[in-house]
């Protein structure tokens, strides 16, 4: 006896070949019925005996693809009907939307292999896909993803593209974006005043590099600066053009064997590396011919050629006899939002490129490149974007209620939420950058629209300047304020799902303090939806403001100054380099107390040991001392440093002098600053560990969580972790957004939804 059964399944179940899936399955099952997609989700009507069915649905959570997750699966009964067919139908969009486009998908080994076999209809062409590959959050404008409602609306499918898309058992069975290079999009390529289409314009491109010369590419989610990573004229060209004297540069190789022929690569790290994903890896470095893609550093940024566009132009240029990697870095200037059309990349990149290579499948939503690192066999987030935006993070609280977080200036994001799904944007930038201001508030619209969600809730930082502060105050919704070092453990909660008490620990830079100070070693407890501050780095000076942010030497001259007078000596022979009159002026603004803000921050702290390793006393990039301070690390120190932990009314207040005292008492050899290295790397980390150990005596709680940027130095993250595990501590981290300003919006509409209290 047949039954039928509707079922309504949410989640990533859209863009990934779910519906061919199904279809597979149905006639594996000798089911009858319909699938289809819509804006609630994926629906299917089944039809078949009860062992029939049982299987059906068994068959659908163990067999599903690969990049599909299923959130949940609604199954009710129908009344029977007449049918002995199953069928996939047309997509239908309701009021409300519950579904979930996956992120774009890197170029899968089949698609590969074709473009790569010179019989192939589609040999070297820069547009092929699949439902395993290819475009997806990049050039969808609405839900339910289908062609019509894509950037690919323009291209009518030739008759054979159409009959792989109406083919049950070819692997481009309803894949939305497929084409071929009779029907599809094309590349062309502008140098000088000629144009070209095609392989020619790929051709074109490979020569400029071949050349030394510079060529722009449209990628995946915008556009990409392209030449020979061991070319040190193209190279500097790109770092004056770009204001990056020495930040790192991402690298592009098209296969894992040339891969190990730059970095070192464990198993994880090479699985990340072929993932659909395919982020941009920070791996250990070997001896490299090019220093100038990431000087002082021990570690490069290396990605595969994840798009068809890259491993065509790789093709030509091994054609070629050329080897090299490539440098693959956004087609920006410094701090402003990746180009996506061809207008943006002509007006940005004007005087830099040699030739621009473009094609005419428009980018609706721009993303830059993610990056990561492995650690214990685990990938950590730096930059989440491209193969990972618009993926949700399920939180451990639902609400009718939506909330769109603006997130920190730095590093931005914003999150916007749905039921218990938060959906946090793709990586913004610095919204001290007008034009990251107005793609801020485009990509806000954008998810709007695409989640079919309106805000009842605003979030934003304490700060009263930030942009994104202001940003939030003109949206018309109630308003929340959740501080930033907060926002920070909750969003490891959040992702965790973490709903007993629990500890938490937010290092980083700077981040506006409830005492109006600047934050930034912050120990907190949350219970019973109330905030604790229970310990923190001893306040110290930062002369000047943000300009110590730049100009490093300023935090260790503020910590030596908190000394006896005899280490003052002794502490300025380290500032060589600097003038005196220049020193001179920051004494009398610290003596003075004049433009002298008070911080707890561990970054800060960072950059003052980087100063007195003499490692460097100006930064040109964020974090670059502390970077290199790391990059010397090489064992865990039996001797380290101590900091030295003092109870002032109910709180731990971590003195750091005594730290600062022992730096300036090393030697001078050659191996000094990796020793300071060593030592302060593993004494920060036994802080942390005593500072937690003392405050569970008091309040019981083993569940620790760890956040803030201080946390993607790998060595911090792995020692803290070992000491606090050793301890039986329960170690929580970001794992799904970075531990940086990036994970900010999250825990902002995470306290938004639990109303969580904080006071001093």
């Amino acid at each position: 006896m047949n039954i039928r059964k509707k079922m309504i399944i949410n989640g990533v179940v859209q863009g990934i070949g779910f519906r061919p899936f199904v279809y597979k399955i149905a006639l594996k099952n000798k089911i009858s019925g319909f699938v289809k997609n819509t804006s609630l989700g994926v629906i299917i009507e089944a039809q078949g005996s009860k062992s029939d069915i049982r299987n059906f649905v068994l068959d659908l959570k163990l067999l599903k693809p690969g990049q599909s997750e299923i959130e949940s699966l609604k199954i009710s009964p129908l009344k029977i009907k007449n049918e002995k067919e199953f069928k996939i139908i047309k997509s239908e969009k309701t009021l409300k939307t519950q579904s979930i486009i996956p992120p774009d998908l890197a170029l899968c080994p089949d698609c590969r292999k074709e473009m790569r076999n010179p019989k192939d209809r589609r040999y070297l062409y820069p547009f092929i896909n699949c439902t395993n590959c290819g475009p997806r959050f990049t050039i969808v404008k609405s839900i339910p993803y289908d062609r019509p409602l894509t950037t690919m609306k323009k291209f009518k499918m030739c008759p054979s593209c159409k009959r792989e898309y109406e083919n049950p058992f070819d692997r481009r069975f309803h894949a939305q974006p497929n084409a071929c290079p009779d029907c599809g999009p094309r590349v062309f390529s502008i140098a000088g005043r000629k144009i070209l289409k095609g392989f020619d314009a790929l051709v074109a491109a490979a020569d400029i590099i071949v050349s030394g010369g510079i060529c722009s590419l449209q990628s995946l989610g915008g556009f990409h600066i392209a030449c020979d990573a061991l070319n040190e004229k193209a190279v500097s060209k790109i770092r004056k053009y770009k204001v990056r004297p020495s930040k790192p540069f991402a690298l592009m190789v098209s296969n894992l064997k040339e891969a190990k022929k730059i970095c070192f690569i464990g198993e994880k790290e090479k699985k990340i590396l072929l993932s659909p994903s395919s982020p941009v890896v920070m791996l250990r470095k070997r001896d490299f011919a090019c220093d100038l893609i990431a000087p002082g550093l021990s570690t490069l940024g290396l990605m595969f050629s994840y798009t068809p566009l890259h491993e065509a132009l790789f093709q030509i240029l091994r054609a070629k006899g050329f080897y090299n990697p490539l440098i693959m870095t956004s087609g920006n200037k410094r701090d402003e939002p990746i180009a996506k059309t061809v207008l943006q990349a002509r007006e940005k990149l004007k005087g830099l490129i040699d030739l621009a290579l473009y094609n005419n499948r428009d980018i609706h939503n721009r993303i830059d490149d993610s990056v990561g690192f492995v650690m214990k066999d685990a990938f950590y987030l730096i930059r989440r974007a491209r193969g990972y935006v618009p993926n949700s993070i399920k939180m451990p609280v639902g609400s009718k209620k939506s909330v769109l977080a603006f997130g920190a200036d730095l590093k931005n994001t914003f999150c916007l939420t749905r039921d218990s799904h938060a959906f946090v944007s793709q990586h913004i930038g610095d919204l001290s950058e007008t034009q990251n201001q107005d793609f801020q508030s485009e990509t806000v619209s954008k998810f709007k629209k695409l989640l079919s969600v309106k805000p009842d809730i605003i979030a934003s930082d304490m700060h009263p300047n930030y942009h994104s502060t202001l940003a939030a105050k003109k949206t018309k919704a109630r308003q929340v304020k959740v501080q930033h070092h907060l926002a920070h453990i909750l969003s490891v909660a959040a992702e965790h799902q973490i709903k007993k008490p629990f500890m938490g620990l937010a290092l980083d830079g700077t981040g506006y303090g409830l005492d109006s100070n600047i934050w930034g070693s912050e120990f907190l407890s949350v219970r019973d939806l109330k905030a604790e501050r229970l310990a923190h780095l001893a306040y110290f000076g930062l002369p000047g403001g943000e300009a110590a942010q730049s100009e490093i030497w300023r935090c260790s001259l503020s910590l030596i100054k908190m000394l006896d007078k005899k280490f003052l000596l002794k502490g300025k022979q380290l500032l060589k380099g600097i003038k005196q009159e220049k020193i001179r002026i920051v004494e009398k603004m610290i003596e003075s107390k004049i433009n002298l803000p008070l911080t707890s921050s561990m970054g800060r702290l960072f950059d003052a040991v980087a100063s007195l390793a003499q490692i460097r006393h100006f930064a040109e990039y964020e974090a670059q001392g502390p970077m290199e301070l790391e990059s010397l690390f090489k064992n865990k120190s039996s001797n380290p440093y101590k900091f030295l932990l003092c109870k002032n009314q109910n709180k731990i207040i971590i003195d750091p002098l005594p730290v600062i005292a022992e730096i300036l008492k090393e030697p001078f050899t050659d191996s000094r600053a990796q020793i300071i290295s060593e030592k302060f790397h593993t004494a920060v980390a036994l802080m942390i560990k005593d500072v937690f150990v003392s405050l569970r005596k008091i309040n019981k709680i083993r569940m620790v969580c760890l956040s803030g940027g201080v946390f993607q130095n790998k060595v911090i993250l792995y020692l803290t972790k070992a000491f606090l595990e050793k301890e039986k501590f329960r170690v929580f981290t970001n794992r799904l957004l970075p531990s940086n300003d990036a994970c900010v919006s999250l825990g902002q509409a995470y306290g938004a939804l639990k109303k969580i209290e904080f006071k001093l």
